[in-house]
């Protein structure tokens, strides 16, 4: 096939946006161009969150209706077959628990990629599209950093540590090449995106943190804006708080959500702070950065 086109429907929050986008990029690599058009794609991706029971089942809503696309044949035995055409991949972190078992649900589904499988996607399309059909939810990362984080926030209520795994710190390469390579296309803002962005470098050489990921790209030429999120508020520490006041590209923008202004409900919900604790942060950073960004979600 020649000019092949897909298109990738996304739920849910920054990081699968995030991953949406590798997802473009790598299978541009493969021939493939993004189209804003379903019908148009012969792959369609639907990108999926399970925070939500609303969200998965509007998930499984969709393949529903792009497996009627496909359309069905009988086969000499009597058996339905679904068409080739147009492959469908559920990915995201309702295939990281649906696994094998989403088959069953929705036989007209070519490939299940589970969140630690993304960067093998180039490898997996190859194989649905001579026939295939696959399941990749490993829980080893297939090529960034194998090394974990011992320690990892694991919320009473939040699903992200098993349908993501453990905290890990992408290759600073790869990510400088990645912001260089925004920068050549005309972007002007740069986001550092991470279920706890403060955790960054913890299983890197020592030095290499989230403070000096932000000077190595705020080094690099051009007029541009950095921001950060999402900050752990007991995790954010003053050498952030000097390099954000320091750094000229750096936004004055601390993002930090809060989960909760009940003492009771923020234990329960096993978080590493009360609410004296989250408001003395605050105030703290407000003290030491001049006109800190602030709205409904943020400091």
């Amino acid at each position: 096939m020649e000019n092949k086109k897909v298109y990738i429907e996304t739920l849910g929050c920054q990081m699968n946006k995030s991953d949406a986008e590798r997802m473009y990029g790598m299978l541009e690599h493969i021939g493939y161009t993004q189209t804003d058009e379903p019908k148009e794609a012969d792959m369609l991706i639907i990108n999926t969150c399970s925070i939500r029971q609303l969200s998965e089942d509007k998930a499984y809503s969709q393949i529903g209706v792009w497996g009627k696309w496909k359309g069905v044949n009988v086969n000499e035995k009597g058996t339905r077959v679904y068409n080739p055409y147009p492959k469908i991949v559920f990915a995201g972190c309702v295939a990281q628990q649906a696994g094998e078992k989403l088959f069953r649900r929705a036989p007209y589904v070519d490939l299940v990629l589970g969140t630690q499988r993304l960067y093998e996607l180039p490898n997996l399309v190859k194989r649905i599209e001579a026939g295939e059909r696959v399941v990749s939810i490993e829980e080893k990362p297939y090529e960034e950093s194998e090394i974990q984080i011992n320690r990892v926030n694991f919320c009473t209520y939040c699903i992200v540590p098993y349908t993501r795994g453990r905290e890990r710190s992408r290759k600073p390469e790869l990510i400088i090449a990645e912001v260089k390579k925004a920068l050549s296309e005309g972007f002007k803002e740069i986001t550092l995106l991470g279920q706890n962005v403060d955790s960054y470098g913890k299983d890197l050489p020592e030095g290499q943190n989230l403070s000096w990921l932000l000077r190595q790209i705020n080094a690099i030429e051009g007029k541009f804006r950095i921001r950060f999120v999402t900050n752990y508020p007991t995790d954010i520490t003053d050498e952030v708080i000097d390099t954000v006041i320091e750094l000229d590209k750096v936004c004055e923008y601390f993002h930090i959500p809060m989960q909760s202004g009940d003492d009771y409900i923020l234990k329960k919900m096993n978080r590493r702070y009360d609410y004296a604790t989250y408001k003395k942060i605050c105030d703290h950073i407000r003290s030491r950065v001049k006109d800190v960004t602030r709205n409904r979600r943020t400091v």
